[in-house]
């Protein structure tokens, strides 16, 4: 097939292109001026750069076309409603009408699992009741909302929804983490206190969503559905934290009471003085500006994020059974199993500092 990958710049959409030049798809990756094509160009995808806010252009662009992945959105849980409204809803209806005028088949449109809202339902069912809570997660479910009006109405759309995600690439959510932990392992850091447990939830890797995009471009029965895709592993928060930090060398050290800590912690969250939240991340520049002046310039800057911890305040498991009954299954089932692979891209790619070596213990 001809395929076209919107946001193909991007974390999700860059992957997807990749996914769908190594099964021998021809794919017209297309995202906005200022976004890096490169990796589209090097996998041998036709890159183009377009305003895709201008309606008229988008629709000549997408002619010849079979089908498209709709990989563009706003994933900034602090941005205000305006520029997520715009991000998350209004170029997403606006790429199904410019898809539908260049005659294609089917769209398949990035959501997020954000559309539910405090998960109510253990797992939740893609029809599960939805009460989105942020401004994100507002914007995530009128988004949906949008494409699928369109569905049967001369194109078909289906859905995708996923979990946290995370892989090579990615400059948000797990990748804070993982910048953070390697700062301060190359600080001279060696072991990282961690309260074990708290909160569990689903994670997902970046490939199994762009095989999960591509399945349900031909997939008989996924027009006018949404699905969830999270891996096959719920885990802890804490446990979640320590994988990642003892796949950049360092040690973790368990808090005791951790079954207290958390629940506190996370009730207090919302509660934390904007200040207190800017002086933290200060102290974050502040390492990296450390490191500066050693030679190594950050590409990956951790910081503290209170809307993204937000989503580990309760039991974040996903019903998968809807979209593993067209066959897909997760070719990364655990988190913990994959995360090392992901920070060893980051540290091949120059993204991370390099460690600083451990200080040899002193014979007694």
């Amino acid at each position: 097939m001809r395929v076209a990958v919107a946001g193909a710049g991007g974390f999700i959409g860059s992957h997807v292109v990749e996914k769908l030049r190594a099964a021998g798809h021809e794919v017209l990756a297309i995202d906005r001026p200022q976004a890096d094509l490169q990796v589209a160009r090097s996998c041998g995808a036709e890159a183009v750069a377009a305003d895709v806010a201008v309606e008229g252009a988008l629709t000549s662009l997408l002619r010849g076309c079979e089908r498209a992945v709709n990989a563009t959105g706003l994933f900034d849980l602090g941005a205000p409603m305006v520029a997520l409204r715009a991000g998350n809803v209004d170029a997403a209806d606006r790429f199904v009408r410019a898809a539908k005028e260049a005659g294609l088949e089917r769209v398949v449109h990035l959501s997020s699992v954000a559309v539910y809202g405090p998960v109510r339902v253990t797992p939740m069912p893609e029809d599960g009741p939805q009460r989105p809570r942020s401004a994100y997660d507002v914007t995530k479910q009128e988004g949906e909302a949008a494409v699928l009006a369109h569905n049967g109405q001369g194109i078909e759309v289906a859905v995708l929804r996923p979990t946290l995600v995370y892989g090579p690439r990615s400059r948000y959510g797990h990748a804070l983490f993982i910048s953070l932990t390697a700062m301060g392992r190359a600080l001279g850091w060696e072991a990282l206190p961690l309260p074990l447990g708290g909160p569990t939830g689903h994670h997902v890797h970046v490939e199994d969503v762009a095989r999960a995009a591509e399945l349900l471009l031909t997939a008989p029965g996924a027009a006018g559905q949404a699905f969830n895709i999270a891996d096959d592993t719920p885990i802890a928060l804490g446990d979640a934290l320590a994988s990642i930090a003892e796949a950049v060398g360092l040690r973790v050290r368990p808090v005791r009471g951790a079954s207290v800590l958390w629940p506190v912690a996370l009730r207090a969250l919302p509660w934390v003085p904007g200040m207190a939240i800017d002086r933290l991340n200060r102290w974050f520049d502040d390492g990296y500006e450390a490191l500066r002046r050693r030679g190594w310039t950050p590409v990956l800057k951790g910081r503290f994020d209170r809307d993204w911890l937000g989503y580990f305040t309760g039991r974040f498991i996903f019903d998968t059974r809807r979209i593993k009954a067209l066959g897909f299954a997760p070719a990364h089932p655990d988190f913990r199993l994959a995360v090392g692979e992901v920070v060893r891209w980051y540290r091949d790619a120059g993204w991370l500092p390099p460690p600083r070596e451990k200080r040899k213990r002193a014979r007694a």
